[in-house]
């Protein structure tokens, strides 16, 4: 089984849309069955699955699920988890995972492109994933904001949206801001932040850019594979996200926050 669970993660290594855990419990499943439990859509991984399953002659059982509810399924089941491989994303589910003791330390060989990773290799990057501004560029000139630092700007009180601080994305970007800026400066950022936001935070990105363009506020934070998304959705969609405009952030100095998908 450990060849198998290896075999499968060296194959979504060299895939840039899966992400992967090791399971914690390797001696749980079946020799001949692989037990996946899966934060992401099951049509983007499941042809990489099936090709791995005819070449290495093993039946895979894939479970689907929010990505949080996966992880506290995987704590809840302890010891007798049959969990193999747990696909998912951000670096907090990652460094929430090992916490939780639902990881073991990586033996395998790793790729050379595999440069981010956990100190004791409980994980491994395999994707990035960007968190820049987006704005109404008929609102908002060209080079007027270039930094993180600018949102919290007088001139723009009441014309910021973003989602809900519970948000793993969120959270993710202040812990980085913590580490790069010290926790002084992130919480004078987070209440000048707090200060300038048109409405209480609610809905996801998409929603932050639909808000743009419906007047709400002309400042959002966003990934951009959901504007991306929009842009190769249905026409109301595509027409939402070309009237928006990605502002890449602090490229003098950090640059845009990046986040990982990891295995």
């Amino acid at each position: 089984m450990r060849k198998i669970v290896l075999g499968l993660m060296a194959s979504m290594l060299c895939m840039p849309t899966v992400t992967t855990y090791a399971s914690a419990n390797p001696t749980a499943a079946n020799p001949e069955s692989l037990n996946i439990y899966s934060a992401r859509n099951e049509a983007l991984i499941k042809p990489l699955l099936d090709q791995f399953a005819s070449q290495h002659n093993v039946t895979i059982n894939l479970v689907t699920g929010k990505a949080d509810a996966l992880l506290a399924r995987a704590k809840s089941e302890g010891q007798f988890s049959p969990v193999d491989i747990i696909i998912t994303t951000d670096v907090g589910r990652l460094a929430r995972a090992k916490s939780q003791g639902l990881t073991q330390p990586i033996t395998a060989t790793l790729p050379a492109f595999a440069t981010l990773q956990d100190p004791q290799q409980h994980w491994v990057a395999l994707t990035t994933r960007n968190r820049p501004i987006i704005i109404n560029p008929s609102n908002i000139a060209e080079g007027e904001i270039t930094r993180y630092e600018d949102l919290v700007k007088p001139e723009y009180k009441g014309r910021v949206c973003v989602r809900s601080s519970t948000n793993i994305y969120n959270q993710s970007m202040v812990a980085a801001m913590l580490m790069q800026q010290g926790e002084a400066a992130t919480l004078a950022w987070a209440k000048g932040l707090v200060n300038n936001f048109a409405r209480r935070p609610k809905g996801g990105d998409r929603d932050q850019i639909k808000a743009i363009v419906a007047g709400v506020c002309d400042i959002a934070l966003a990934n951009t594979y959901y504007l991306a998304a929009m842009r190769n959705a249905d026409a109301d969609s595509v027409a939402i996200a070309n009237q928006v405009k990605v502002v890449w952030p602090n490229q003098s100095d950090r640059g845009v926050h990046l986040n990982i998908s990891g295995i």
